[in-house]
């Protein structure tokens, strides 16, 4: 397959893919980098997980690219806006049952998330309101040395400090 249309890789060059490949070459594209990727998604077996990363951000769609394919799943680039036509129907294909989204919260958002699980018909737990609370909890104890089974409040190990940040500081039960 050659992936992209004309202007991403040209009519010349996939004629070189043909002739070494002494095979058909079919290409994959849209009107976009979304579109393509979905493209190429809906051309893949039906895969239970799907890869998710920005469109807008290279090294995160790299990185998925090179994830997805170790895993023979299908990428899915999100645009900075709510996902729509294309690479939501790939994204939330009825086969898949997992989302692994690569890159931060800026990247993929938790909005864009809850979007293709809503489409899915799974629920997407809320994310708790003590977080900001446990992160302030666990950053206030950089610098003290990390000690195997630990658990504070002189050093930790990082369930430790993951247990310490959770029920001592922030006062809550489980995460």
């Amino acid at each position: 397959n050659v992936i992209g249309g004309p202007a991403s890789v040209s009519n010349a060059v996939a004629g070189q893919v043909r002739s070494l490949a002494n095979a058909p070459v079919t290409r994959l594209a849209g009107r976009d980098r979304y579109a393509t990727a979905a493209a190429v998604a809906a051309s893949m077996p039906a895969s239970s997980t799907v890869y998710v990363a920005s469109g807008a951000a290279f090294a995160d769609a790299l990185a998925a690219g090179a994830a997805a394919a170790k895993n023979r799943a299908p990428l899915v680039l999100v645009p900075p806006r709510p996902i729509t036509g294309p690479a939501a129907r790939a994204a939330t294909a009825a086969a898949v049952t997992t989302v692994v989204a690569i890159g931060g919260a800026s990247a993929v958002s938790e909005m864009q998330l809850r979007a293709m699980a809503a489409v899915r018909g799974a629920k997407v737990p809320t994310v708790s309101r003590a977080v900001p609370t446990v992160l302030a909890a666990a950053r206030a104890q950089l610098g003290k040395p990390y000690q195997w089974a630990a658990d504070g409040p002189t050093s930790f190990d990082c369930s430790g400090l993951t247990s310490f940040a959770w029920t001592g500081a922030a006062g809550a039960l489980s995460p």
